[in-house]
């Protein structure tokens, strides 16, 4: 009984570019060469990791989204024990350069601390200053305050908040901006922004970083 010479082979998986590569024979008396296989190309599945190495690695990224979590939230103390407080560094000053011996640079978390400003409702604080051109800080304003207006003049204002949302009013616009948010007021605009509170359930006070540079 004769057999069949044909070489049978599996499924190929060629999504995973699994093929057969053909060759020529040499050439027959009774006609043309014909192909035949040269190689079948198989590739290897991946080691899938198992249950207990997911388990492992799902337990050891668990305190870190727990402290991503907990840097977010509003009331979040923070880690003081390593912050660095106030530090103090020796520079030239930029105008007349003499020396400035104690010219702040860095004010941790646990040594800002907003004074009243308007009342008990707007809490405010300079952490920064280089003489007339910039000055920057932190603001607070509880829920239901509201900050103050004058001009802007010469003076451009950037606003980054950091906690909770307030509606803001720059001139005739009003708009209202949460957590992450930034927002400035140009020079010349006739009044600083009316800054009040947005109620948020989640917030008992806003809170942002400002920046206030001087053209003059």
């Amino acid at each position: 009984m004769r057999r069949s010479t044909r070489i049978k082979v599996p499924p190929l998986e060629h999504w995973r570019n699994e093929r057969i590569v053909y060759e020529l024979e040499s050439r027959r008396q009774s006609g043309p060469a014909l192909p035949k296989i040269k190689e079948i190309v198989r590739i290897d599945p991946l080691p899938q990791p198992s249950r207990q190495t997911a388990r492992a690695r799902s337990r050891s990224l668990a305190p870190t989204s727990r402290k991503r979590k907990s840097a977010d939230s509003d009331s979040d103390s923070g880690d003081e024990s390593g912050d660095a407080g106030e530090v103090y560094a020796s520079i030239k000053s930029y105008d007349d350069g003499e020396s400035i011996e104690d010219y702040r640079i860095a004010v941790a978390k646990s040594a800002i601390r907003p004074q009243p400003l308007q009342g008990k409702t707007v809490h405010f604080e300079k952490l920064f200053q280089d003489g007339t051109y910039v000055a920057c800080g932190i603001m607070d304003i509880v829920v239901g305050g509201q900050k103050g207006v004058k001009p802007t003049r010469h003076s451009f204002m950037n606003f980054a908040v950091m906690t909770g949302k307030v509606e803001v009013k720059v001139n005739r616009t009003a708009f209202i901006i949460g957590k992450g948010g930034v927002f400035v007021v140009p020079r010349g605009i006739p009044t600083l922004p009316s800054i009040s509170v947005y109620p948020h359930p989640s917030y008992s006070l806003w809170n942002c970083f400002w920046v206030q540079a001087n053209a003059r």
